[in-house]
């Protein structure tokens, strides 16, 4: 979007009045983030990967102004697929605190998502891998979104055991004579 920056100079002596000249010139704004997603840990427990019940992935979502002009209304949401969005949380970024994101400023949000038993049993959608997406957006600019994935680390397994209930009617639990079960 182009507005006018317009000055306006004006001229006086003592032996005149005063003259009066303008000049306008077209300033281009042009308002633009870039959002960058990133997984900051994964597991609740302690062996590093999302193959439990209850693992926690944490993100760190960054909006950074990478336009011309301030930027304000600023929201990031994070979406696990077929979950839904959640906001994140605003961490750190704004120098001068005064709730608009500068030019040049980034801000930080953080977000975690709690591992079910759903996400491992449909293997994350089908693929194995969890997919979550950041998105960012301000009152002047285009939503700006960034994904991660997050592999889902299946162990299946199933432990039988057999024992003896019993053996013969006698109740000896020998096996000794014909007949014995």
């Amino acid at each position: 979007a182009f507005d006018q920056l317009r000055n306006v100079a004006t001229a006086d002596s003592n032996e005149t009045g005063p003259d009066t000249d303008d000049a306008s010139v077209p300033v281009e704004q042009n308002p633009a983030i870039n959002v960058t997603k990133a997984v900051a840990a994964v597991d609740a427990d302690g062996n590093g990967l999302a193959d439990a019940e209850g693992d926690v992935i944490d993100y760190s979502i960054k909006i950074e102004n990478t336009g011309n002009i301030t930027l304000t209304d600023v929201t990031v949401t994070d979406t696990v697929e077929a979950y839904g969005a959640t906001n994140a949380t605003y961490v750190s970024g704004d120098t001068d605190t005064d709730g608009k994101l500068d030019v040049d400023e980034e801000w930080t949000f953080s977000a975690s998502y709690t591992l079910t038993q759903d996400d491992l049993d449909g293997e994350g959608g089908g693929n194995g891998l969890l997919d979550n997406v950041g998105t960012g957006d301000t009152e002047e600019t285009d939503p700006d979104s960034d994904s991660e994935t997050v592999p889902l680390g299946y162990n299946p397994a199933i432990n039988v055991t057999k024992a003896v209930a019993a053996v013969d009617a006698a109740g000896n639990s020998v096996a000794e004579g014909e007949g014995d079960v």
